[in-house]
């Protein structure tokens, strides 16, 4: 071993250190080589199961009409002259409709149109939804909140007596 130390004239530990740097180096300058891996990637679309349930807008016609003034609906025919109307008002209470699955409001739409017919000798003076005073639906319900009104004119009665004449409301929804 003292002639491989005279041969290449350093000690052992230098001879460790000497093969220690020259791994590096050659470590250092050896050419890399590179590992490829790959992954396929995926997306699942799902369908959570809403299939949207359509409630259109809808209306529960009160049916019970109003009479608004102080006496109901009775006039007196020694008053005929001065009072002779009778106004009333009807709750038509439409509703907007809904979508399920969105949770949004369906506005209502289309036209109420209103007609009175009587054999009983009463007219109407007034009548919202009427004639050609035609009604919006939805500025009926938004409006109006769904009440139709109207007066019934009671000049052409002469006798005491129960006096009838029939309402007809009709919503004609669009679409």
């Amino acid at each position: 071993m003292n002639r491989f130390k005279k041969i290449l004239g350093f000690s052992k530990g230098k001879a460790a250190t000497f093969l220690a740097m020259a791994s590096i180096v050659g470590f250092i300058a050896s050419p890399a080589s590179a590992n490829e891996e790959s992954w396929n990637l995926e997306v699942n679309v799902v369908d959570t199961g809403c299939t949207p349930i359509i409630t259109p807008p809808m209306w529960s016609p009160d049916p019970i009409v109003t009479y608004n003034d102080v006496d109901g609906n009775e006039v007196d025919l020694d008053t005929l002259d001065w009072d002779w109307s009778v106004s009333f008002s009807l709750s038509l209470d439409i509703t907007p409709g809904q979508e399920s699955c969105e949770l949004t409001s369906i506005d209502p739409s289309g036209t109420v149109e209103a007609s009175f017919t009587s054999t009983d000798n009463l007219a109407i003076d007034a009548l919202t939804c009427s004639g050609v005073d035609i009604c919006d639906a939805y500025t009926l319900y938004q409006m109006m909140g769904s009440q139709l009104t109207g007066t019934i004119d009671t000049r052409g009665l002469t006798a005491e007596g129960t006096y009838s004449g029939t309402l007809n409301v009709v919503w004609t929804p669009a679409g």
